[in-house]
């Protein structure tokens, strides 16, 4: 009988059984030290990332409807407002209906369903991955946590 390849040389140390071990103690001290502490910082760490994200998406919010409500104070804006509220149309203007039919959901091809879903997925995903390296950011002290305006300036002021 010929063997080929190459001849495998045991060193007599079972690696299988200490990474065993290694892994077993790694679980045992986070089962002793508690692991609750590091439950709850990273619940914190999520809360902080979600209303940092929601203050900065209200910021922008209002920074728009101030600037909305600067165009629809001048005569432009007010003539705007008018036309898209109320419909008024101007002497000599033509109107023109224009409506589009949509599709039903059950005659779409598969196609058009599997590009749909996998749209979905990949935003969730995106969002997924986002949330953790944030969290994460946030937790070894990298993410930067938005205060409002208002509270920033008064803290300057009485320092």
């Amino acid at each position: 009988m010929v063997r080929r390849g190459v001849e495998h040389k045991h060193s007599g140390v079972d690696w299988e059984f200490w990474a065993k071990v290694v892994c077993l103690a790694v679980v045992v001290g986070f089962v002793a030290t508690g692991i609750k502490p590091v439950v709850r910082s990273v619940r914190r760490a999520r809360e902080v990332v979600y209303k940092t994200r929601e203050y900065k998406r209200l910021v922008e919010e209002n920074r728009r409807a101030e600037a909305e409500l600067k165009f629809l104070k001048t005569a432009e804006g007010k003539a705007s407002a008018v036309r898209s509220e109320l419909g008024y149309i101007e002497e000599g203007e033509k109107v023109l209906e224009l409506t589009e039919e949509q599709p039903s959901a059950y005659c779409r091809r598969l196609g058009d369903r599997v590009r749909a879903w996998l749209g979905r997925v990949e935003l969730r995903i995106r969002h997924w991955g986002r949330d953790a390296i944030d969290i994460g950011a946030c937790l070894v002290g990298l993410w930067e946590p938005v205060m409002p305006e208002e509270y920033s300036v008064r803290a300057g002021e009485g320092t």
